[in-house]
């Protein structure tokens, strides 16, 4: 696979790598019916609210924290979840704009409106479209909103049934809001009844009252009453009125006066806890409890408090399942990546029994722990309540990881967003850290400038390579006056700020700068060392896309000699190394060398990776695009014809290769004489990749492009002119004037306008465009010397056949000391001055 640069991020001042492999995916088959997360389990002894959900209604469920709503919902959607006839049911808990991305995605997924790797933020709006028009019967359930702004382009259409529930009470939420309050009296009473059906009618009443008849208290303290058979409700209610005082008394100073809801949770939780921590193991139980109070109360894995604690596994296991015996957490294995859920106010309850000294250091042990445990393998779900449990954690316990240094999992959740394809949500994230670095460490403060180090990286993949530039060049500068120029954080900006030049649009310049660095990281890290090696690489690539193909080779040769006698023949970084020599020789003109080398390669990769690694399919591509070059169009339509269809079984009809092959053989058509067939293919080809990656996507233009060319070689110049004129302004806008695809399509444009009839307009086209090639590429660029060609072509063409012949006199010269004699671009400027002014002097 042609490899570009390498992006590193860097976590807490470790700068990690991150390729740019293709994953394989299995084209999926919808069984219906779908179900997408999973509901939490009821409550004992659960009371039916005075609430109706009507099929096809939309709903609002709202209220105070601990009267019931995710109850009420949960109930509904176990109803849903059993009901064949809906044909999609969604849970999410809503908690942050990440959570329902993430959800929506793995929605989208499974009902398989969009790729596999779509992005997550576009598969998320794929699945809303989606539901809009899919005509079926789906339920949708957000639980927990806590921002209306989270739902933003992502509230499902009324097409279904929505049902939402929250705290807030914002009409953006929705018309149809229906307020949940505490329980009525014959609500709470009979809810204690079905739990204690022993104890007497008057002292059930008494004791809803005393806690305000909110459901959640009333859990805990049937749960403690059903634990202690001799217990009378009577006596809970006396020990409930002593705990209250005593809570009072020893409230730590400066803890914010609490309501009644959290007063009554605070003592019928402190009873409880009591209990839980004397039952078998002794002691664990409030432990365990501590750190889930500072966790996403929606939960997350058991494997947290495993690690967080050190304690035997079994042991954790069931100070667990006591917490869960007296209500304190809800348990569910269903739900494995937030398994343990802990109610938002029994955890401000618990929180508020903290000192400072405590929380800071149950912060740095939860932190340490979900560090240790971060997904190293990517799975949305899990990752996502891992980023929410940090996220919960640092809200609960400011200042506390960013003392004394921001602590290595607030990085981890940044990166992890970046992993997950949701760019913006990185860029944002990161711009919030770096702030807050800045302000409470300072700016030159190590943790701060990795802040930025990450904004910058993440700015990039959104797509902003421009803007990713200048954040380094100002990194770079600060890193050098406060580190030095030795220091291990510099090399990795060096790396980014000129990955992100060569994506701008300035391969020289980012071919430079790797150069430049090589020597540096070579002195500082070894000869032998992946990031020197890395370095090599890429400028090596670089070097190729300035045009300096021969250089290229050469240095993608010398690497390849290093690599195999440090890493084995077989490694994929020597498979890289060896398809992007193939690739050069292919665009420096030798095509039958580079046949050569494809083919010896795809029989390793064969062997090393797989017949449908993506890497060899893409070998095969490219392998039978040169052989097209060579002129044997014709004999390799039935390969290309083999490959899409391998391609569309190992990767599916979405797959950024599959449609890439497709374009290889509407390429492969146009060259065997179908000119039309060509230009239709390569429309087709520019429809899928907007439905799949946007209209705006690079690939996209490119398939627009191709379609234009080859409409043009049928016979439509004219046609082929106005496409690209109306390509011109969306490459402009999206890639920028320098970009290497803008200067090809207003190549075109010129080149069209020519062979339409229009001979000065495409002259003063090639004319106009010299000058920016020579700044942007350089005068002995290839693509330099074409335009020059052309210039010289259409002033013969205009008349000027004196004018025409000193400039091709020059052309020849220069393509005889960059090209060489051999290459078909001498040979091509030699004919036409032989054409026009009798045989040339041989060099």
């Amino acid at each position: 696979m042609e490899a570009g640069s390498v992006n590193q991020f860097a976590v807490a001042g470790i700068a990690y790598q991150s390729g740019r492999d293709m994953i394989v995916h299995e084209a999926p088959r919808v069984a219906w019916p779908v179900r997408v997360g999973a509901p939490p389990p009821a409550a004992r002894h659960h009371r039916d609210r005075d609430v109706v959900l009507e099929p096809g209604r939309d709903v609002v469920l709202t209220g105070l924290g601990g009267v019931g709503k995710t109850q009420v919902a949960a109930r509904f959607a176990a109803s849903v979840w059993t009901d064949s006839s809906v044909d999609l049911a969604v849970w999410v808990t809503a908690v942050s704009r990440d959570a329902v991305v993430t959800a929506f995605a793995e929605a989208a997924r499974r009902v398989s409106c969009c790729r596999d790797d779509c992005p997550p933020d576009d598969a998320a709006e794929a699945f809303r479209a989606w539901l809009v028009s899919c005509g079926l019967r789906w339920v949708v359930v957000l639980d927990d909103v806590r921002d209306p702004h989270d739902l933003r382009g992502l509230r499902p259409p009324s097409s279904g049934w929505t049902v939402i529930t929250t705290r807030r009470r914002d009409r953006a939420l929705g018309q149809a809001i229906v307020e949940l309050d505490v329980f009525s009296v014959e609500e709470a009473v009979a809810y204690l009844a079905s739990a204690l059906p022993s104890h007497a009618h008057e002292e059930l009443a008494g004791l809803a009252e005393d806690l305000g008849r909110l459901p959640l208290a009333l859990a805990h303290a049937a749960a403690f009453i059903a634990d202690k058979p001799l217990l009378s409700v009577a006596g809970y209610r006396k020990r409930l009125a002593d705990r209250c005082r005593t809570l009072a008394d020893v409230m730590p100073s400066g803890t914010e006066p609490v309501d009644d809801r959290v007063g009554a949770v605070a003592a019928t939780w402190s009873l409880s806890i009591d209990l839980a921590d004397g039952l078998p193991p002794r002691g664990l139980a409030r432990p365990v409890l501590d750190l889930a109070s500072l966790l996403d109360p929606a939960g997350v894995p058991v494997s947290v408090f495993e690690q967080a604690t050190g304690l035997e596994v079994d042991d954790v296991h069931d100070a667990l399942a006591c917490l869960h015996r007296l209500s304190l957490v809800t348990l569910d294995p269903d739900r494995p990546a937030r398994a343990v859920a802990v109610h938002a106010l029994v955890q401000r309850a618990v929180r508020d029994t903290f000192t400072p000294a405590k929380t800071s250091e149950l912060a740095h042990v939860a932190a340490r722990a979900l560090t240790d445990l971060w997904p190293a393998t990517f799975d949305p779900e899990s990752a996502q309540a891992f980023r929410s449990a940090a996220l919960a954690l640092h809200a609960n316990t400011t200042p506390a990881l960013r003392e004394p240094d921001l602590h290595v999992v607030l990085f981890l959740v940044g990166r992890s967003l970046a992993d997950a394809g949701q760019s913006a949500a990185a860029v944002t994230y990161f711009r919030a850290l770096h702030a807050e670095a800045d302000t409470h460490l300072g700016a030159d403060h190590r943790d701060t400038l990795t802040a930025r180090h990450n904004l910058a990286a993440a700015l990039g993949e959104l797509g902003r390579p421009a803007e990713a530039v200048a954040e380094y060049e100002r990194l770079l500068a600060d890193r050098l006056r406060v580190l030095g120029p030795d220091h291990p954080d510099v090399l990795p900006t060096r790396n980014n700020l000129a990955l992100w030049r060569g994506e701008s649009g300035d391969a020289a310049g980012a071919a430079d700068e790797f150069a430049a660095m090589i020597a540096d990281s070579t002195r500082i890290l070894g000869p032998h060392h992946s990031g020197t090696l890395t370095a090599r690489h890429n400028l090596a690539y670089w070097r190729g896309e300035a045009g300096e193909h021969t250089g290229a080779i050469a240095e993608f040769r010398a690497l390849l000699a290093d690599q195999v006698a440090l890493l084995g023949p077989d490694h994929p970084d020597c498979l890289t190394t060896r398809h992007n020599i193939a690739t050069w020789l292919d665009w420096v003109g030798d095509s039958a060398q580079a046949i050569a080398e494809y083919e010896a390669l795809a029989a390793d990769q064969c062997r090393v990776l797989g017949a449908n690694h993506p890497d060899l399919l893409l070998n095969r591509h490219n392998l039978a695009a040169a052989r097209v070059v060579l002129g044997g169009a014709a004999d390799v339509l039935g390969q290309f014809e083999a490959l899409a269809a391998d391609c569309l079984e190992a990767l599916g009809a979405d797959h950024p290769l599959t449609l890439t092959v497709h374009g290889g053989l509407a390429n492969c058509r146009g060259h065997a004489g179908d000119h039309e067939g060509a230009a239709r293919l390569f429309a087709e080809s520019a429809a899928d990749r907007t439905r799949v990656l946007g209209a705006d996507h690079p690939s996209t233009l490119v398939s627009r492009s191709n379609s234009a060319y080859w409409r043009g070689k049928s016979g439509d110049a004219a046609g082929a002119s106005t496409a690209y004129e109306a390509l011109l302004p969306d490459c402009l806008r999206l890639l920028g004037p320098d970009h290497h695809h803008t200067l090809s399509v207003r190549h075109n444009v010129a080149r069209w306008r020519g062979e339409a009839g229009d001979a000065s307009g495409a002259l003063a086209g090639f004319t106009t465009l010299l000058p920016d090639r020579v700044r942007v590429l350089g005068p002995d660029h290839p693509q330099t010397l074409t335009n020059r060609h052309e210039i010289a072509r259409w002033t013969d063409a205009s008349g000027d056949v004196p004018g025409a012949v000193a400039l091709l006199e020059t052309l020849l010269a220069d393509r005889n000391r960059v090209l060489g004699p051999d290459h078909p671009d001498t040979a091509l400027t030699l004919r036409d001055l032989d054409r026009l002014d009798g045989p040339a002097p041989a060099p």
